[in-house]
């Protein structure tokens, strides 16, 4: 006991925190626990984002490809080798 009331203390003698304490570092981890969610959030928009634009890359570098294709078999039908151009 002290002269303001009871106080509790760990085995080692640090005292345990008081409740305005303990109240102040719960706000803070719920808001670094929220910062941490958006953070999240962000990354995986950003990485669906690029998943999308890669996706988009390789259908027209597939269409550019199919194109060329197209081109070469038509020399080819004209008589002339893509090869020597």
């Amino acid at each position: 006991m002290l002269g303001d009331g009871l106080a509790l203390f760990y085995p080692n003698g640090e005292p345990f925190n008081d409740s305005d304490t303990i109240l102040e570092e719960r706000d803070r981890v719920k808001q670094e626990r929220d910062r941490v969610a958006e953070e999240r959030d962000r990354v995986k928009q950003e990485r669906d984002r690029v998943a999308e634009e890669r996706d988009r890359v390789k259908q027209e570098r597939d269409r550019n490809a199919q194109e060329r294709d197209r081109a070469f078999a038509r020399l080819r039908e004209l008589g002339i080798d893509p090869s020597d151009l």
